[in-house]
């Protein structure tokens, strides 16, 4: 439905069509339970690309599963330690919050860091 707001949106693999987007492209990027699938090099790398994609002071809506959390079901792919993934996006992002949700994730939201 089109709300005829300004702006757009693209929905992709970002560990790889990332790269293919010019630089300041975006105002927010939106990562939920998908950055975590890939090896943790190719996430570091991703943190860097979506830092450079975004705008000045570009927002980033992150959720990942934390590794502190026992889990019902099985899960594959990086789980993270709070300490850990908070030093890695201080790389990159000025971090505005930075909470657990009730399911396990972490939900981060960050600031691109000019």
């Amino acid at each position: 439905m089109d709300k005829g707001l300004p702006g757009r949106a693209a929905i992709a693999d970002l560990h790889e069509e990332i790269k293919a987007i010019a630089d300041s492209s975006y105002e927010a990027c939106l990562a939920v339970n998908s950055l975590q699938y890939k090896t943790e090099t190719e996430f570091r790398n991703t943190l860097k690309e979506i830092r450079r994609i975004l705008k000045t002071k570009g927002l980033l809506l992150l959720v990942v599963p934390s590794k502190e959390v026992k889990r019902s079901t099985a899960h594959t792919g990086i789980n993270f330690k709070e300490d850990e993934l908070e030093n890695e996006l201080k790389k990159h992002f000025n971090i505005i919050s930075f909470e657990p949700d009730a399911e396990g994730n972490f939900v981060i939201m960050a600031e691109e860091m000019s």
